[in-house]
């Protein structure tokens, strides 16, 4: 997966979950954090950042909550601001060559 769709999927369901109450239930989201997480690794294996974060484990006697409302949110927010300085320095990369031909 690109990582522009991963990044407009990460907006998405952050605006969802900005307008979501803290006790409201969020584990049906926790499946798609965590295949946008392993593709972003995928994308990115030399990144030490996005290497360090987790999958939330999808508690099912629980109902599938693993995290909160808020704790998402960070989640996916981290996701979508270290994909988009990776998609910034892929840029100024490309400029940099094309200014060198």
């Amino acid at each position: 997966m690109k990582d522009e769709v991963i990044l407009r999927i990460a907006d998405e369901t952050c605006q969802v979950l900005k307008r979501m109450e803290f006790f409201e239930p969020c584990g049906y989201v926790l499946p798609t954090y965590n295949a946008l997480l392993q593709a972003a690794k995928s994308n990115h294996p030399e990144d030490p950042f996005l290497q360090t974060l987790s999958p939330i484990p999808v508690d099912s006697a629980n109902g599938g909550e693993g995290a909160g409302v808020r704790q998402l949110h960070i989640l996916m927010t981290q996701l979508r601001i270290a994909l988009e300085a990776k998609l910034e320095e892929s840029r100024a990369g490309s400029r940099a060559v094309r200014d060198e031909s």
